[in-house]
């Protein structure tokens, strides 16, 4: 999924990521979610990949990605803080 949420507003926003959310959690599918918007990455994943340059500099769950030392990581941690 390319940034479904993207152009949502706030509060439409919110409820669909409850929304899938729920869904996910009666379908247990994996799905790839592709999102420049670190808040919505932490708030609905079980494990975020950080691309630099074309490449998979990191792939972790949230918790760990938050300690990570990677700078494209850091720097994309300090965009939602």
């Amino acid at each position: 999924m390319d940034e479904p949420f993207g152009s949502l507003d706030p509060v439409t926003r919110a409820e669909l990521h409850a929304e899938f959310r729920r869904i996910q959690g009666q379908v247990k599918k994996t799905v790839v979610l592709v999102t420049h918007d670190m808040r919505e990455a932490f708030a609905l994943a079980d494990r975020i990949g950080v691309l630099d340059a074309g490449a998979l500099v990191a792939c972790d769950a949230p918790a760990a990605l938050q300690a990570s030392t990677v700078p494209a990581v850091t720097v994309l941690l300090e965009s939602c803080r």
